[in-house]
């Protein structure tokens, strides 16, 4: 099951990075957006990892 759990959470966390890297030409807003929005999903994913999947810890 800990193998389950740092799958979803490394693929949460590979989605967070993929909305950091969206950059939209002339459109400043949309563009800090996508990166709020994936700075929060990559934060959200470590935070998986951290308390559901126990990850760190033997």
């Amino acid at each position: 099951m800990k193998i389950i759990h740092s799958i979803i959470g490394i693929m949460i966390i590979l989605f967070g990075a993929l909305f950091l890297n969206i950059t939209v030409d002339n459109e400043v807003f949309r563009t800090i957006m996508y990166k709020v929005i994936g700075g929060v999903i990559l934060f959200l994913g470590v935070l998986y990892l951290k308390n559901v999947a126990k990850f760190g810890k033997q």
